[in-house]
């Protein structure tokens, strides 16, 4: 009996193992090479939130054109982004009134930048660490490109290097007003893609041997304001709900 308890317990195990889904990892830094200097406003010494940007419909970022900018948390719209660890797909505002949701999936680092001697003349400079399981979640998949980007957040404001559970108490903190940074670019060694899900850890370093140049925050997170049209819709009807609710009451 106690046999037969052990090999269902192992074929269970098997069976729950088989159906998680697959996960990758990425670096950005190896033995002679990492990504470094990515600042908010040139100062390489602070270690900041960072993590990557996936357009999942090979149409460009819709953040970071004339399209609109990302829509950080705070705000008024219904639409809920960047409330955890793992992948939140983004909403971009085109006009500061109304909100479009994107193809566009933020992953986060579980860790800060770290400011330790990299060994490719940058010793010292905030520079990325690495990203864990990153599940391809919505329409992510092998060959979509990617972009790195990184917050005006850093272990001191949160008073920690790492960022964990699910939703993270810490990551509402990327709010309207908030700076950020994104590098893209016709990396070649290797592409800035996402690879094959297959449980590997891809490095990416490579492309950024030797000293980089300060890269800084060059957009900034925002809001939804309704125009005062649909502010009063909102309001009237937020009234006819209290007037039913005291009528039934």
């Amino acid at each position: 009996m106690k046999l037969n308890k052990l090999i269902l317990a192992s074929a269970l195990g098997a069976i729950a193992a088989s159906t998680l889904p697959a996960a990758v990892s990425f670096t950005m830094s190896n033995g002679t090479a990492v990504l470094t200097n990515l600042t908010i406003s040139g100062n390489n010494t602070q270690r900041l939130v960072w993590g990557i940007l996936v357009d999942s419909d090979n149409n460009g970022f819709a953040g970071l054109t004339g399209n609109g900018s990302y829509i950080g948390n705070g705000t008024l719209t219904p639409l809920a982004i960047m409330t955890q660890t793992g992948s939140q797909r983004l909403s971009r505002t085109p006009d500061g009134t109304s909100s479009v949701l994107t193809d566009d999936y933020l992953y986060l680092s579980n860790n800060v930048m770290a400011t330790a001697g990299t060994g490719d003349s940058s010793s010292g400079l905030s520079k990325t660490t690495a990203i864990t399981n990153i599940v391809y979640t919505g329409n992510v998949t092998t060959g979509d490109p990617f972009a790195i980007v990184w917050f005006n957040l850093d272990n001191i404001s949160l008073n920690a290097t790492t960022l964990s559970g699910v939703p993270n108490s810490m990551v509402p903190l990327l709010n309207f007003g908030l700076q950020y940074g994104v590098l893209t670019g016709n990396f070649s060694s290797p592409a800035l893609t996402m690879p094959t899900d297959d449980n590997t850890t891809y490095n990416y370093a490579t492309n950024f041997l030797g000293a980089d140049p300060l890269r800084t925050a060059a957009f900034t997170l925002k809001t939804v304001i309704p125009e005062p049209s649909s502010a009063l819709l909102l309001i009237g009807a937020g009234s006819l709900l209290v007037a039913r609710r005291r009528r039934e009451s």
